[in-house]
């Protein structure tokens, strides 16, 4: 395969699964999370840690094409479906005049990782490779999945409760 033909399957398939997991899963997080906000966190941590086996292709000695973009593919899938909650469940724990200060932090914290993730990639490339790297991801997602469970278990059911205090004391 060509470099160009690469990158555009590539991205393809990333972008596919990441419009198709953002729609289903916002439909999907809707339902299930109901009245419960905390559901939200939950299918966030449910969603990474079924995703984050599927980087684990690119330690296989030569996976096939095929099994790679799918590997891909569901990674993604789960991720941007997982994410699709973030927006939802930081409007149910601020009140709405410090949300767009939230969301845009949150913003420009996924382009400043996202951009230190792929100088990372290309520093470590050299050292391990470029599968080891996009392998490594995988144990990167589970960490993040453990940060929003001990979240999910020990402060989002607090801060969830603060939210009406918050409100009273943000009026001026």
């Amino acid at each position: 395969m060509s470099l160009s033909g690469a990158s555009f399957a590539g991205n393809f398939i990333i972008q596919g699964a990441g419009i198709t997991g953002g729609v289903i899963g916002g439909i999907f997080s809707d339902k299930i999370a109901g009245e419960d906000p905390r559901r939200r966190m939950l299918i966030q941590i449910v969603c990474t840690l079924v995703a984050a086996p599927f980087l684990l292709v690119f330690f296989l000695p030569h996976p096939g094409v095929t099994i790679l973009y799918g590997c891909i593919f569901i990674f993604s899938f789960f991720m941007v479906f997982g994410t699709s909650n973030v927006t939802p469940l930081t409007c149910d724990l601020l009140p709405p005049n410090l949300r767009s200060t939230a969301l845009g932090n949150v913003s420009a914290a996924n382009c400043l990782a996202g951009s230190a993730g792929v100088m990372a990639a290309g520093v470590f490339k050299s050292w391990i490779g470029l599968g080891s790297v996009f392998g490594g991801i995988s144990g990167l997602t589970l960490c993040s999945s453990a940060i929003m469970l001990v979240s999910y278990l020990f402060f989002l059911k607090r801060d969830l409760g603060r939210r009406p205090e918050v409100e009273k004391l943000m009026r001026f």
